[in-house]
């Protein structure tokens, strides 16, 4: 349970951060209620990320991960409805965009991370394999 809740805020934080980035790069208005808002929002989505999706969910089939980004996007959705932000048919477009921008920036953080744990393991072992010798 306790790894379960430490994944979860890890999502929380990495999807948060990059939002809020995101929100500063176009120029979003950002007060304290929105960031409270997009961290609910965070929140949700690395809830639905870590029970719909056990492992990384780059490791799933396309189809699975098609899933996964619809799910988001429609929640997304959700939001502007629930916290009344007002929305135009374009922000639909770049709500599109946002969540896609996300899932590869994320991606690419985890590729980059997963590939310096492997060196890490590689040196590791070769440093072993040249002990023993």
């Amino acid at each position: 349970m306790i790894r379960f809740i430490q994944r979860l805020v890890k999502r929380v934080a990495i999807i948060y951060a990059i939002t809020v980035i995101l929100q500063l790069i176009v120029g979003a208005e950002l007060n304290n209620q929105r960031l409270y808002e997009l961290l609910i929002l965070s929140f949700v989505i690395s809830l639905e990320l870590s029970l719909l999706f056990k492992g990384i969910v780059f490791d799933y089939p396309l189809s699975r991960r098609i899933i996964f980004i619809g799910l988001t996007i429609f929640t997304v959705l959700g939001a502007y409805f629930i916290f009344n932000w007002h929305y135009q048919m374009i922000d639909i477009v770049s709500i599109i965009v946002t969540v896609l921008i996300i899932y590869f920036v994320i991606r690419l953080l985890t590729y980059y991370q997963t590939k310096d744990e492997v060196n890490k393991m590689n040196a590791f072992l070769k440093r072993r394999h040249s002990d023993k010798s």
